[in-house]
């Protein structure tokens, strides 16, 4: 490798920049703040800054209102402008004097074009020629650049030497890579220069290599992340999961104590009712009389297909035959019939149905093994002890042979009574052998508001 540099610069080339760095200098201690050129009839102020006249008479003329005061501190100063003539001299100097040397200027600008474009080496900051060699940098420099901050505290040293030394290590390198028979080796092939040659295509390597690792911490980061996305969607996920189960769990203790609370209510209804209209029936012990406070529900298992039983199944309503229901052996499939959720053997139980405005419907108990798919009468010897409202006011119980109210030694009584009153309807004296449940038929109709609510209310039927 061989260095190959322009001719030095002459005593006279660096009087003469030195010469254009001082003019340089003075110049810009001679510029105007305002219009930043050669002061123009330089006036001075009290406050001791200089400005063209026509600049500071312009500045105090846009600002009229704030009075006459430096563009510079702000501080206030009479409207009377005083001419500085030794300034004025001294800038008209420094103008002949730049006119003067500019075309030498251009000739040294011309000159140092033509020595780079020879192959010589200068600083493009300074200008100068690079004759030191940064070793942390592993950069050439110049003078200048040697004594900066950004070098001050680097391993300088002359560029020659720099030079030689790395001749010496290619020179190992080369005599490391040859071979015994003295040929050179696979990885090296050629001179000293060839592979000072090779080693500046190293740039490219290692700006490959860089390239590569780069894309590599990317593909790590993105790796990452994904994995950071569904760790936090699976945190989401069971965050999730966890709070509908509470929704949940706080839905359903709500739906218990609010049914617990409506029970509640019904019980202390029912006692208020039991003060206001005490009962005057009694019966044997052994008879099966529907009496006490008694909470029924109904049994959507065996509610007709016309029937919709709602959620809390205490109430019922006429509506459209609904598809796709099982057709179960307890299900009645020819009348509109649902009956109670539970069955009773002995026992008093009584309770109260609102039939609100409905002018036909149907009430009482059934027997467990009552046919649920055929046609039927309502009556006893069928398994039937019910009360009949047709028309609004005719009440009929549905009897066959079966006297009502009217056995001395009755094993059981259905009895019936008006609510809104307590005035006695009907009694149904008769034997029961098997289990009966409640019985409610709302007839035909679609009054969809009408409601068959139960409540457990003394003496509704009994």
């Amino acid at each position: 490798a061989q260095w190959v540099g322009p001719r030095s610069c002459s005593p006279v080339d660096l009087g003469f920049e030195s010469r254009l760095g001082a003019l340089d200098e003075l110049r810009s201690e001679l510029t105007c703040p305002v219009c930043l050129e050669l002061f123009r009839e330089p006036v001075i102020l009290e406050c001791g800054h200089h400005f063209c006249r026509a600049c500071i008479a312009r500045c105090w003329e846009a600002r009229s209102e704030e009075g006459a005061t430096c563009p510079q501190c702000r501080a206030p100063c009479a409207s009377e402008l005083r001419p500085n003539s030794l300034l004025c001299n001294v800038v008209d100097s420094v103008r002949r004097a730049r006119a003067t040397h500019t075309g030498a200027r251009v000739a040294l600008t011309t000159r140092r074009a033509h020595d780079w474009n020879a192959g010589s080496d200068y600083c493009e900051e300074h200008e100068e020629k690079l004759k030191l060699f940064c070793e942390e940098d592993q950069a050439a420099i110049c003078v200048v650049c040697g004594m900066s901050r950004l070098h001050r505290t680097h391993s300088v040293v002359p560029i020659k030497e720099a030079a030689d030394g790395y001749k010496v290590e290619l020179s190992g390198s080369a005599a490391r890579g040859r071979t015994p028979a003295g040929t050179l080796g696979p990885s090296v092939t050629g001179t000293p220069e060839i592979m000072c040659a090779a080693d500046l295509h190293s740039p490219q390597e290692q700006g490959a290599a860089l390239e590569d690792q780069i894309a590599h911490e990317f593909r790590q980061l993105r790796d990452f992340l994904e994995r950071e996305e569904d760790q936090v969607r699976g945190h989401l996920r069971q965050e999730k999961d966890r709070r509908l189960r509470q929704l949940d769990e706080s839905l359903k203790r709500s739906t218990e104590q609010m049914a617990l609370l409506e029970m509640s209510a019904e019980q202390l209804e029912l006692r208020l009712r039991q003060e206001e209209n005490p009962c005057s029936h009694v019966c044997s012990s052994t008879a099966i009389w529907f009496s006490g406070p008694m909470g029924v529900t109904l049994d959507p298992d065996t509610a007709y297909p016309r029937l919709t039983v709602s959620a809390c199944r205490t109430s019922v309503c006429v509506g459209e035959i609904q598809p796709n229901l099982p057709d179960n052996p307890e299900r009645f499939t020819r009348y509109n019939i649902v009956l109670g959720s539970q069955g009773f053997l002995s026992g008093r139980r009584y309770w109260e149905v609102e039939v609100g405005d409905k002018t036909a419907w149907g009430l009482g108990v059934a027997a467990e093994s009552v046919n649920r798919k055929k046609e039927i009468s309502l009556c006893p010897e069928d398994g039937f002890w019910t009360l009949v409202l047709r028309n609004g006011d005719e009440y009929e119980a549905c009897t066959r042979g079966v006297s009502a109210s009217t056995w001395t030694t009755p094993r059981g009584q259905v009895s019936f009574y008006d609510a809104g009153d307590m005035s006695h309807l009907f009694t149904f004296s008769d034997s029961f052998s098997e289990r009966v449940y409640p019985y409610f038929n709302p007839c035909t109709g679609f009054a969809l508001t009408w409601l068959l609510c139960l409540r457990s209310r003394k003496k509704a039927v009994g």
